[in-house]
């Protein structure tokens, strides 16, 4: 079960082949999409107190947005792949699925992503991860390739990254604007 309590640990599996009817409480059971993992999640907020899991199984996963103003208490709010030991990421947030930008982390937003690829997000304006808005993410060993602009920060979000690939955007590999914020190597 799903605790909002200062001291839980609270994951919530999701895997290519899951269904959003399951409550993605384990990995036999786990939800289809990020979007439904971030939503479910949001119901416990708009503060999450406790540690806030997203695991996500290797292959591809369609795009999500994370709600405005949804927060974590003391703890980051973490979404993460298997561990790919600074390799190539075995779970990608696939742009050929839907979507216009891969992760995309709102006002509010506190989070720490690991082990993830983006790609497909290549049509004009799309974004492999755009962080707006005063959102502050972490990022260890993403990938991003060949998207219309790999990662941004705008509007005074904070986006620290290390380890990873940045590569072959059509437009910027790593873009700062508007107030924002990026370090290369936190």
């Amino acid at each position: 079960y799903l605790s909002a309590q200062t001291g839980n640990t609270n994951s919530i599996f999701v895997s290519p082949s899951g269904s959003d009817t399951n409550d993605g409480l384990t990995a036999a059971l786990p939800l289809a999409t990020i979007q439904r993992a971030v939503d479910f999640s949001a119901k416990f907020g708009p503060v999450l107190q406790g540690t806030w899991r997203v695991e996500l199984a290797a292959g591809n996963h369609a795009a999500f947005t994370w709600p405005a103003n949804l927060t974590s208490g003391n703890t980051r709010f973490t979404i993460r792949g298997p561990n790919a030991a600074r390799d190539e990421p075995t779970v990608t947030i696939d742009g050929s699925l839907g979507g216009a930008v891969g992760m995309q982390f709102q006002t509010g937003a506190r989070v720490y992503v690991k082990d993830v690829k983006l790609e497909g997000f290549t049509g004009t304006g799309e974004y492999g991860m755009l962080a707006e808005g005063w959102a502050d993410v972490y990022l260890e060993n993403v990938w991003a390739d060949g998207n219309y602009f790999n990662v941004a920060a705008r509007a005074g979000a904070i986006l620290r990254t290390r380890y990873g690939k940045f590569i072959n955007a059509a437009y910027a590999n790593a873009m700062g604007v508007d107030f924002a914020l990026m370090t290369l190597g936190y």
